[in-house]
């Protein structure tokens, strides 16, 4: 068996051993931070709040099941991304865009290296 047939080529471990390693930091800063912010001061929560809760949840789970499956995982992470990017943009106050841009930046990445891997892998084992 040969090193392409057991899962691609050394790059392609490269880019799915560095995204899994950000997602896996993306995960727990927005857990930590979520428990954080709702434990901290339960009376507190504003109106945005569910909101970040209902789409940034989802979004942890696609990066989560992007680990298995690396074509569905990474597209509904960059759709994830898509949604909390606007959802950001809304909900800011000043600078809307920049806001929205640096917060959904590192799910666009996560999904962008998952589908690379994907991609790349399903190219190599592919015969020529």
């Amino acid at each position: 068996m040969s090193i392409l047939e057991k899962g691609g080529d050394r790059r392609v471990k490269v880019v799915r051993c560095f995204a899994r390693i950000l997602s896996s930091l993306i995960i727990f800063y927005c857990l930590f931070m979520l428990i954080g912010y709702s434990i901290s001061d339960p009376h507190s929560v504003n109106d945005e709040f569910p909101w970040f809760i209902f789409i940034l949840m989802p979004l942890l789970i696609a990066m989560l099941l992007a680990w298995r499956w690396e074509w569905w995982g990474g597209i509904a992470t960059l759709i994830g991304a898509l949604l909390f990017g606007i959802t950001v943009f809304i909900t800011a106050g000043h600078n809307q865009l920049f806001a929205a841009i640096m917060i959904s930046s590192p799910f666009f990445l996560v999904g962008i290296l998952y589908i690379s891997c994907w991609y790349r892998r399903k190219r190599i084992l592919k015969p020529h």
